[in-house]
């Protein structure tokens, strides 16, 4: 039986938007100083190497500075957000559960999984910003320093890009069946059923190890891609008239940003495919 039109969950996220849209905009005012490291780094470098002292070194100071401070306080408040939201969201979605007739063993699974769509959105979320920040703001500091370069990591994008879409369609299905394998496991321990248990764990297991298996076979393409970008790249660098090591450190430095934002990608494209069905389940009992 239906009791709400809508999701705890979603109501949860409603109530709370305010605050969790604040968490998100000091994340992204973040990343910004992240991408400023690189540039102005360079401008220290560059300015030491010239003799102008200690002043080249002030943006860069004072830009970790602030970044220290503002990030300390994010950290506080964001676990006090998402730690008052998880507890919203499991109480509410128990008592819809249970009006709605499911088995208690399916529903403490199900709270169990609460915990990790609020993780989703404490930790993989802001990951999430920092990637695509880090990808866009680097590519565009590339491009701004040598547009041959801006091109080279551009293109090298686009395979990359086809290797995560096929693996995020793997995923999907694999968490499906592995969180099929979670709510049938609270039934099994409370029945005393350890040969079907033990059955219940290897297939576990299994599904694991083909998750596991997938995001590797994705990185390893992935690398094989970046070799190839980070050569030509080099080669690029090191032939341009006049270049300074501040700015050819910076450009590295950006480059090898935009090669870890994706390195990311196989572990948000997991828990993104799990996100989907643990949200699928937890409306159960909502229209």
């Amino acid at each position: 039986m239906a009791v709400s039109a809508s999701s705890p969950a979603a109501e949860m996220f409603q109530a709370e938007r305010w605050r969790i849209a604040l968490t998100y905009a000091v994340t992204l005012l973040e990343n910004l100083f992240y991408l400023l490291y690189p540039w102005t780094i360079g401008l220290a470098i560059d300015g030491l190497l010239a003799g102008k002292g200690w002043w080249s070194l002030v943006p860069l100071v004072a830009i970790w500075g602030a970044h220290i401070m503002i990030g300390a306080g994010r950290q506080v408040y964001d676990t006090w957000v998402f730690a008052r939201l998880h507890a919203r969201i499991a109480t509410a979605t128990i008592e819809r559960q249970r009006l709605a007739g499911i088995e208690t063993t399916e529903i403490a699974a199900r709270s169990v999984m609460s915990r990790e769509l609020v993780d989703f959105f404490e930790r993989e979320v802001p990951t999430l910003m920092t990637a695509a920040l880090g990808l866009v703001g680097g590519i565009a500091m590339l491009f701004w320093y040598d547009r041959p370069v801006g091109l080279i990591v551009t293109v090298w994008m686009a395979p990359v890009l086809v290797v995560y879409a096929i693996m995020g369609r793997r995923a999907h299905g694999l968490n499906r069946d592995l969180n099929d394998e979670t709510e049938r496991e609270v039934d099994l321990i409370e029945r005393n059923r350890f040969v079907p248990l033990a059955s219940h764990f290897r297939r576990r297991g299994r599904l694991r190890v083909r998750l596991s298996n997938a995001e590797a076979t994705s990185w390893s393409l992935v690398e094989l891609f970046s070799i190839t970008a980070v050569v030509l790249v080099l080669l690029r660098m090191t032939s341009l008239p006049g270049i300074q090591a501040g700015e050819l450190y910076a450009m590295l430095a950006y480059v090898w940003r935009v090669l870890e934002c994706l390195d990311q990608a196989p572990t948000l494209v997991q828990r993104f495919a799990r996100l989907l069905d643990i949200r699928r389940r937890l409306d159960v009992g909502t229209l």
